[in-house]
C-alpha cells in the first residue's frame, strides 16, 4: 500500500522532513503505515530501515508498537526518524517502547536566490557505474550495497569532482516536494584538503537552481569538517534529525523503567 501525498508544507523543517520520507519510499522492499508513521524495510544488509514520523504528529505507544512488530517481522531492528521539532508526547512514547536515541545530524538549508560561483575543480555528471566506483573508494569497505543501489536512485542527479584528469570525490542530490537533498558526499582520502567538499556543494546548488528547486538541503554530523564546509557554501542550520532505535523489543530502559 503507498501511502497518500499529503499537502507540502511550509516550515522548511517540517518540508525536509517530508521530502525525506518520500525520497526513502524508493529504497523499499515492504512497506507499512502505522498511525502516523510509516515503516520501510530495504534489506537487512542496507541502512534504510527506519520508520518516519509525519511532521506535526504524534505517535503512541500502540504505533510504536506495531511498528516495531513490522521490524521485527522482517528480521530487524526497529528504527524511527523524527526531527527536532518532535513532540514531547512522542519522546515520551519512544521512551517507553524501549526506544534509545542512537544519532543526531544537524539540518542545514540554502535558499537557491544567492548562490555561490561555479568551482574552479571541474565537476561533472556521471554515470551509475562511475559514480558507484568512486563511492565505494570514498567510503571504504562496508559501503558497496548501499553506493550501488544509492546511485541508481529514480531521479537522482550523480556528480563526480575531478582533479588531474582523475576522480577526486562525488555527491547525490535528489529532489522532492520542491527540496534539493544533497547527501553521499564524499572526498577520496588522497584528494583532502583541496576544495573537493565546497566544489561539490557549488556544483548541486547550482543544478537544484536549474532543476527548478525550491531550496537544498544537506545533514551533517555536528562539529564535523563536513559542518564546517556547508556552512562557508552559506548553509543555515534549520533544526536536526534524531534517529531512535529500540534496544530490546518489549523492554524499556532502566532510566525510564518504573521501580
Amino acid at each position: 500500500m503507498t501511502p497518500e501525498q499529503p499537502p507540502v508544507l511550509e516550515n522548511e523543517l517540517a518540508r525536509i522532513a517530508q521530502a525525506e520520507a518520500q525520497g526513502l519510499l524508493a529504497y523499499a522492499q515492504a512497506q507499512a503505515s502505522f498511525g502516523p508513521l510509516i515503516a520501510i524495510f530495504s534489506g537487512a544488509e542496507l541502512p534504510v530501515n527506519v520508520a518516519t514520523l509525519a511532521p506535526g504528529s504524534t505517535a503512541t505507544a500502540e504505533d510504536l508498537r506495531v511498528t516495531a512488530e513490522f521490524f521485527e517481522s522482517q528480521g530487524v531492528k526497529a528504527s524511527v526518524q523524527t526531527f527536532s521539532d518532535v513532540t514531547t508526547e512522542t519522546l515520551a512514547a519512544l521512551a517507553g517502547a524501549g526506544f534509545t536515541l542512537t544519532q543526531i545530524l544537524h539540518v542545514y538549508l540554502h535558499p537557491l536566490t544567492a548562490l555561490p560561483d561555479l568551482p574552479a575543480i571541474a565537476v561533472q555528471e556521471a554515470t551509475s557505474d562511475v559514480w558507484t566506483e568512486v563511492a565505494c573508494r570514498a567510503f571504504g569497505p562496508g559501503s558497496e550495497a548501499i553506493m550501488r543501489v544509492n546511485a541508481a536512485l529514480p531521479g537522482i542527479t550523480r556528480v563526480v569532482a575531478w582533479l588531474d584528469g582523475a576522480p577526486a570525490g562525488m555527491g547525490l542530490m535528489g529532489t522532492e516536494l520542491g527540496v534539493a537533498m544533497l547527501f553521499s558526499g564524499a572526498t577520496l582520502p588522497q584528494q583532502r584538503g583541496r576544495g573537493v567538499q565546497s566544489a561539490l556543494l557549488a556544483a548541486r546548488l547550482q543544478l537544484a537552481a536549474q532543476q527548478g528547486a525550491d531550496f537544498a538541503s544537506v545533514n551533517v554530523t555536528p562539529g564535523s569538517g563536513s559542518e564546517r564546509n556547508v556552512r562557508r557554501a552559506g548553509f543555515v542550520q534549520c533544526g536536526a534529525r534524531l534517529r531512535f532505535e529500540q534496544l530490546k523489543p518489549g523492554i524499556r530502559p532502566v532510566s525510564a523503567a518504573t521501580p
